[in-house]
């Protein structure tokens, strides 16, 4: 992963971090091109979801 990349994923967990907090969600997305996975943060869930599955009815 080049250091761009990772500085853009914890840009954007840290701003659905702080929605959370703001408006007690328990569920986030982000939907990239092709990463899957889940992350645990401050009793919050972070679903990476590829576009193609968030794309599926």
């Amino acid at each position: 992963m080049q250091s761009n990349d990772a500085l853009t994923r914890e840009r954007e967990i840290k701003a659905l971090l702080k929605l959370a907090a703001i408006h007690d969600l328990k569920q986030l997305e982000i939907v990239p091109y092709d990463e899957e996975s889940t992350i645990q943060e401050n009793g919050s869930t972070i679903r990476i979801i590829p576009v193609w599955k968030w794309l599926l009815p």
